[in-house]
């Protein structure tokens, strides 16, 4: 069997393998009780991602990232009660309180 591609394809099992898949599957890596810990957590790492990658050209693959987070996010909090579900327009107001970074063009290379 063929290794995994490590460039963000997918492989002939049809998952993806890369950065994007590695940093969303952190939550299922950590305890998701403390919201002020997990938010450090994701904060963190999306601020390390946008320093990283934060180049002129590739803003739109960090929104795509920061929507995909908050996706992975809103998921894994949903989990944690099994009676009051967390609704979008609550998750809305938690990010008001808890706000995530948003991307920006850290150097610019071309132009």
């Amino acid at each position: 069997m063929p290794e995994a591609a490590s460039d963000g394809t997918a492989n002939e099992s049809g998952q993806e393998d890369g950065i994007e898949h590695r940093f969303l599957d952190w939550p299922s890596r950590v305890s998701i009780d403390c919201v002020t810990i997990t938010h450090a957590a994701l904060v963190s790492r999306l601020q390390g991602h946008f320093n990283y990658f934060g180049v002129n050209g590739n803003l739109r693959c960090l929104n795509v990232l920061l929507y995909q987070a908050k996706r992975v996010w809103y998921k894994w909090l949903r989990r944690r009660s099994q009676r009051v579900r967390l609704t979008w327009e609550g998750f809305a107001q938690m990010l008001r309180v808890y706000p995530l970074p948003w991307p920006r063009v850290v150097v610019t290379i071309w132009g």
